[in-house]
């Protein structure tokens, strides 16, 4: 059995009153503020210490400081003695079982008595107020440790390296938790993100309704919960960062140290206990026993020393106001920045930028996708497409310009709520798409083109991240097409193929959401990808990797297997006028459309992209095709429509 490490000399709940009691004045900001201001040979106990935070009242708390790495508690759950079933009021300044000192305690009294003495270290139970849970994070304590105990003596610790919590204005939303991780042999499992409950369930979203991060807190006065038929805090008798309701929920109800909420189910049958669903599969389990605890930064992640700004585009501004960038060092900028991510401005990610400089009008733009060799899985679900995967970090050099652009960030997508973020609360967002194919000998060049719109944007989740925008079409380099409009197939297709694959106006789908316009199949499960479906697709970028270029390696491009004959490779139908061909690369980037028109007119193309003419031998200037509205030799619309596929393939 895992045991929680002792603090104090008590157990890791500390059901007794600590040996330690230092809440006479206040000591500092907080429990990383004690212990740095104590001497090298004089350092704190584990114990009840009163801290002071700038702009708010002196509060008393347990400073936990295990091998030297100071935490403030926040929350602790013993006994059951104290109510947590509170007001918007009482969760946002705190509330515990410490007897407040009256004034009469400890004086002398008629006859000589003196009065009943402060209990001021009674901190079994309490909760220490929003108010100072943001002021923590906000203050760069990020790092959430929580230990747990289970009815039956069971104990265990989970760690969360980014817990965050927005202010009062933004109803104290949980930011976010940030990587997950299980401390010793027991696995509690990350049930801040929501679990499935089987047969205790309600459907198959019960995952998505109960994952935690980015709601807002909830109290029964102040319901913020996404639970339109009720409110969950009046029901489970607590405040809390509720979605539909929860798979974590450590201010329930406690139902007494050897017995549990499945034993004493109410009438109105609420699993309205102190709740960890991923820990112990029954949601009428109530736990006995938690603290919540706020560290330092985590210093094994190495943080960028740029600051955190709206976009790459304010990345761009502020390089530019400053001097340093310009129409010739533009390149050497790129790199990995920090960007908000939230349209509540305070969900930061790293992000890849790419800037340019054209007429004294700097642009940055903002990196949602990237494919380059197959090394991360795009097959996931609708949870992992919400929040982004991938993009990590391989060489973080912005603003620090060097000889090499590096790598930047891994592949990744940037993440359905990002990109609604970025689509709707900032400028008019367009779109720039660069792709790499398979090499065609015919054409003596790397086989890189590059399209942009003049409008892109996305629906929130409610919409189901619908593609509402995706608007004037131009290319950049090497005409691919407007695929996001649709394609002909030609002889691969069904007859009526631009009307079913144009993606405007699609719902995103993944392979546990189903949401494209075929009745038929499933795109996302078949194409192995999420992805703005119709019926299927004629683009879609994040398909499965093939890193010879054709789907299955078949010599015409067709897939060789019986079971699964779906077009499932990275697809710009437009451009490569097969289904069966799959692009080696790809990058999507976000950026402000009117910016985008100064940096990407046709005249200026060739300064930002090398001019592959339309496909053909760069070397034969006459062979290019200046018009960059028509299609190219080897795109579907012309060879009267039937390109030839052994040719290429051949090669």
């Amino acid at each position: 059995m895992a045991f929680a490490p002792r603090y104090g000399g008590n157990s890791a709940f500390l059901r007794t009153n600590t040996l330690v009691c230092e809440n006479f004045r206040v000591m500092g900001e907080n429990c990383n503020d004690i212990w740095d201001r104590a001497s090298r040979n004089n350092r704190p106990k584990s114990g009840i210490y009163k801290i002071q935070m700038p702009g708010l009242d002196a509060k008393d708390v347990h400073c936990v400081f295990d091998q030297g790495s100071p935490k403030t508690v926040i929350q602790k759950r013993t006994t059951g003695d104290l109510n947590f079933n509170r007001d918007w009021r009482d969760y946002k300044y705190g509330f515990s079982t410490n007897v407040e000192a009256s004034p009469y305690m400890g004086r002398t009294m008629s006859g000589g008595q003196r009065g009943p003495r402060p209990s001021q270290c009674n901190l079994k139970e309490y909760w220490i107020g929003l108010e100072y849970i943001h002021a923590l994070t906000n203050a760069g304590f990020n790092n959430l440790r929580i230990d747990l105990e289970r009815w039956n003596g069971e104990e265990g610790t989970v760690t969360y390296g980014n817990f965050d919590i927005a202010s009062e204005r933004d109803q104290y939303r949980l930011n976010s938790v940030g990587i997950f991780k299980n401390d010793g042999n027991r696995d509690l499992g990350d049930a801040f993100r929501g679990t499935g409950f089987g047969d205790q369930g309600y459907s198959q979203y019960d995952k998505q309704d109960t994952d935690h991060e980015s709601m807002a807190f909830s109290t029964y006065d102040r319901d913020n919960d996404l639970y339109e038929e009720g409110n969950c805090a009046r029901e489970d008798g607590s405040g809390w960062w509720f979605n539909r309701c929860s798979a974590a929920n450590l201010n329930g109800k406690h139902y007494g140290n050897r017995s549990s909420a499945f034993k004493a189910k109410n009438d109105a049958s609420f699993d309205d206990g102190i709740l960890w669903m991923t820990w112990t599969q029954n949601k009428f389990e109530s736990l006995t026993g938690t603290t919540m605890m706020l560290g330092g930064i985590d210093i094994n992640k190495a943080p960028l020393d740029s600051p955190t700004l709206d976009n790459c585009q304010a990345h761009a501004d502020s390089l530019f106001l400053k001097e340093k960038l310009n129409e010739q060092n533009a390149e050497d900028f790129n790199g990995v920045y920090k960007i908000w991510a939230d349209r509540y401005r305070r969900i930061s990610k790293e992000v890849e930028c790419k800037f340019y400089v054209k007429l004294d009008t700097p642009c940055g733009l903002t990196l949602i996708q990237k494919r380059k060799d197959g090394s991360e899985d795009f097959n996931r679900n609708w949870a992992d497409y919400k929040k982004g995967f991938g993009f990590d970090v391989v060489a973080n050099r912005g603003p620090r310009p060097g000889k090499s652009l590096g790598e930047g960030v891994t592949e990744g997508w940037l993440g359905n709520d990002a990109i609604w973020h970025l689509t709707n609360n900032l400028n008019s967002q367009g779109l720039l798409v660069e792709m790499d194919r398979k090499y065609d000998p015919r054409t003596k060049s790397d086989n890189s083109a590059a399209c942009r719109y003049n409008e892109f944007k996305i629906g929130d989740e409610r919409s189901r991240y619908t593609l509402t925008n995706i608007n004037g079409y131009s290319s950049v380099s090497g005409n691919p097409g407007d695929a996001f409009a649709g394609a002909d197939f030609g002889r691969e297709g069904w007859g009526n193929d631009r009307e079913i694959t144009q993606h405007r106006g699609m719902k995103f789908s993944t392979k546990d959401q189903d949401n494209d316009a075929d009745e038929y199949y499933h795109c996302a499960k078949q194409d192995k990808s999420g992805w703005w479906f119709n019926g299927c697709s004629a683009v879609n970028l994040n398909g499965h990797y093939y890193s010879s270029g054709v789907v299955e390696g078949g010599s015409k491009g067709s897939q060789m297997t019986a079971t699964e004959e779906f077009d499932d490779g990275i697809l710009w139908e437009t451009w490569t006028a097969s289904k069966w061909e799959s692009l080696t690369a790809t990058r999507m980037y976000v950026g402000d459309s009117d910016i985008m028109n100064v940096i990407f007119t046709w005249e200026s193309a060739s300064t930002i992209y090398p001019d592959d003419c339309d496909r053909e031998d760069s070397s034969t200037k006459n062979g290019c095709n200046e018009d960059p509205t028509n299609y190219s030799e080897y795109n579907y619309e012309n060879r009267n429509g039937k390109p030839d596929y052994d040719d290429f393939y051949s090669n």
